[in-house]
């Protein structure tokens, strides 16, 4: 009897908004690593995701969304889907199979095929709950001709459908090698950036179209010293209109309350024990568009 050869590497993980990429890398590793919401550029610094098994570890490469950029926001996601595209052993595209390729599909398969054509991929065909017996073979073929060389899965990610065979077609993907990070770990981000995607999370939930993406968290403090079982966070939102900010706190306060006490529960999920969460709220007009603010916001090219 043979033994199978341990495998490990990195996967860079793409997809346009709505095909439930986070919720999938979410059911993969059993642990909330990527915040979900339906609007674009959601994720926006890439994020490590581990999943150890007895034959292989996969180091998923949570990126931001392929764009054009705009804005230097948009400049660093860009690069860091970039420097995610280069530095993977294979990718994982991720669209949603109940519907046919739209633009936003063709424009990610040919960026990918530019840059690095031949690179092991699979395609995640995710949302097969929804999609109709008459269209399988139509749509499933349509994903599939995009990305040719690319081997594909369908899959449901809210129910969990054939995870485990998608991540044995990934591991195969990969070279053999040895285990690359502690295997009780599932990410290398800290607590304290989640904790700020948290509240990020909670107010794309509840705001208006116009504020989500001109929307920073930044986390001031984190102190797990003060009192044993107890977390005080304090945290700050950046808006960049004044009327967004009457927006975020809403009428008498109402906004700000739901948003702070939504973000808190998430907050004791993740630390497991109680939490005490202050949040601020800031304009930093057109800060997006702001090298330097940006940058202070911690989104910087260097450390992707």
């Amino acid at each position: 009897m043979t033994n199978t050869p341990f495998r490990s590497g990195f996967v860079a993980v793409f997809g346009r908004p709505n095909v439930g990429k986070s919720t999938l890398l979410n059911a993969i590793l059993g642990e909330k690593l990527a915040i979900v919401s339906p609007r674009p550029n959601t994720t926006r610094r890439q994020q490590l995701g581990i999943h150890t098994s007895d034959s292989s570890q996969i180091v998923f490469i949570d990126t931001p969304g392929i764009n054009r950029p705009r804005q230097q926001m948009d400049k660093f996601m860009a690069a860091s889907a970039d420097r995610a595209l280069h530095d993977a052993d294979a990718l994982l595209w991720v669209v949603d199979v109940s519907e046919r390729p739209g633009g936003g599909d063709r424009f990610i398969a040919r960026r990918i095929a530019e840059t690095l054509d031949k690179k092991p991929a699979v395609i995640a065909m995710n949302k097969m709950d929804l999609l109709k017996p008459k269209y399988v073979l139509e749509n499933t073929a349509a994903y599939a001709e995009l990305m040719p060389h690319a081997e594909w899965m369908l899959t449901t990610a809210t129910r969990k459908d054939n995870i485990e065979e998608l991540l044995g077609m990934l591991a195969q993907t990969l070279p053999e090698g040895e285990v690359i990070y502690n295997e009780e770990l599932f990410t290398t981000s800290s607590v304290r950036d989640m904790a700020a995607e948290l509240v990020r999370e909670t107010a794309l939930e509840h705001l208006r179209e116009e504020i989500p993406h001109g929307l920073g968290v930044q986390i001031d403090e984190f102190d797990e010293s003060n009192a044993p079982g107890l977390t005080r966070v304090y945290a700050t939102v950046y808006l960049e209109q004044d009327r967004h900010r009457r927006i975020f706190i809403g009428k008498k306060g109402e906004m700000l309350k739901t948003i702070s006490s939504e973000s808190r529960k998430k907050m004791e999920d993740l630390v497991g024990g109680k939490v005490y969460l202050e949040i601020f709220v800031k304009i930093l007009q057109e800060w997006r568009n702001k090298e330097k603010l940006v940058r202070d916001m911690g989104y910087r090219i260097e450390d992707i």
